[in-house]
């Protein structure tokens, strides 16, 4: 008998510092974000000729993802390239006569006025056609493509989204008066919703603006996983755990 009351003592005295302990464990609901990801949209209006980006498809730094039919463009380009080389042949040959005291100085300055009118149109047409070709600005994955080959575009139209899946992040949304005590450094555990994976991980920085609809302040963490952990993908969701009293023991525990 004395045993059984011993062990029941125990017991309670057990999940009493164990219930002690987790009033300063508090929960906020959190996504895994990507820190870089942007959308590509249109800078000129034409026809696509080709695309060659895939949604869920991997694209590396530099690679084409979608091309526009540039020939009108080309060619513009080309006929700026005639202007400039016809204005500067005429000013050389300005120059040649000013030097021989055969023509005036103002014909000189507006030939040099025209040779620099023809090279800014040619800068001109050259920088158009360099919306002619979307390229990746960074290794990642495509989330979203709205472009079709052979369709028309409107200058402006977003085409392509990217995020780069190699630099996940946690994003908390945790209550305002929490920021009295959340700072870079601290530790939480994040456990993922759709795996059941639980690693830890450490804030990295917290929002400079709370929401005063909501009254919540944005969390932002680093992951600490192996390369052996469960999928872990953008859109993931989870509980992060904060331990309060780690962080401040003066903070409230609600």
């Amino acid at each position: 008998m004395n045993r059984l009351v011993t062990a029941l003592a125990v017991m309670l005295a057990a999940e009493s510092a164990a219930a002690q302990q987790t009033k300063t464990e508090l929960s906020a609901r959190a996504v895994i974000a990507p820190r870089v990801e942007t959308t590509l949209s249109a800078q000129i209006s034409g026809r696509l000729l080709r695309v060659t980006a895939e949604r869920g498809g991997r694209v590396a730094k530099g690679d084409v993802l979608a091309e526009f039919d540039c020939s009108l463009e080309q060619a513009r380009a080309k006929a700026a390239q005639a202007d400039l080389d016809g204005a500067q042949a005429r000013l050389t040959n300005l120059q040649r006569l000013d030097r021989m005291g055969s023509v005036g100085k103002v014909d000189v300055r507006v030939a040099a006025a025209e040779v620099d009118k023809a090279a800014a149109l040619l800068d001109e047409r050259r920088g158009v056609l360099r919306y002619c070709v979307i390229s990746a600005p960074f290794d990642g994955v495509a989330t979203d493509v709205q472009a079709r080959a052979f369709a028309s575009i409107e200058a402006g139209k977003p085409l392509i989204s990217l995020i780069d899946d190699r630099t996940l992040r946690i994003e908390a949304l945790t209550p305002s008066h929490w920021a009295a005590w959340l700072r870079p450094g601290l530790p939480l555990r994040f456990t993922v919703d759709e795996t059941g994976e639980t690693f830890s991980a450490v804030v990295t920085g917290v929002d400079g603006r709370i929401d005063p609809g909501s009254q919540t302040v944005a969390v932002f963490a680093e992951p600490r996983r192996d390369a052996k952990s469960a999928p872990f993908m953008a859109g993931m969701t989870g509980s992060a755990v904060f331990d309060a009293a780690a962080a401040n023991p003066t903070a409230p525990t609600q």
